[in-house]
């Protein structure tokens, strides 16, 4: 499986962002499980779950820090690369 992340570093704080469906931010029940997935893609480093409407606007589901730094920030400088789950 293909997704696609990037790992942000801000003021010397690190996290992940990882692009999922907007389905996965309605469902509070898998949002854990999606980040406990995708955390060995980026040990030791927070992760945050990111959707974006057709509109452009973004939802976010993480630590709230992280989740306001994106939310002011436009998506496409994002440094998004694709990522390998196995």
């Amino acid at each position: 499986m293909t997704i696609d992340g990037a790992v942000i570093e801000q003021q010397g704080v690190t996290f992940a962002v990882v692009a999922v469906q907007r389905s996965v931010l309605q469902a509070p029940g898998r949002t854990r499980e999606f980040i406990d997935n995708f955390s060995p893609l980026f040990p030791g480093i927070p992760v945050v779950l990111f959707a974006q409407s057709s509109g452009g606007v973004p939802s976010i589901h993480g630590r709230k820090e992280y989740a306001k730094f994106l939310a002011e920030i436009p998506s496409n400088t994002i440094p998004w690369k694709k990522f390998t789950l196995r």
